[in-house]
């Protein structure tokens, strides 16, 4: 958990410091979501559909393989396991 204290201006403006920024990927003109969680601010980053994709794609793809219908899943299982 990461705590920072920061100060609000006359203008009801905060800076949110670079460390921060950097870390949670805010960027300059980039825009933030604000809500409330458990009675408590959250602040983060609007996701786009390209960011999600992004990360979609960034998960590692686990092949499966065909799924033969004849056997139980137990004796589909053992086969996988053994060889």
């Amino acid at each position: 958990m990461v705590y920072v204290e920061v100060k609000i201006n006359e203008h009801g403006q905060i800076v949110i410091p670079k460390i921060v920024r950097d870390a949670y990927g805010f960027r300059p003109g980039g825009t933030l979501i604000l809500k409330e969680e458990k009675n408590e601010l959250v602040l983060a980053p609007k996701k786009s559909i390209v960011d999600f994709k992004k990360m979609l794609d960034s998960i590692p793809k686990v092949k499966i393989g065909k799924v033969n219908s004849d056997k139980s899943y137990a004796e589909e299982l053992e086969e996988r396991w053994t060889t």
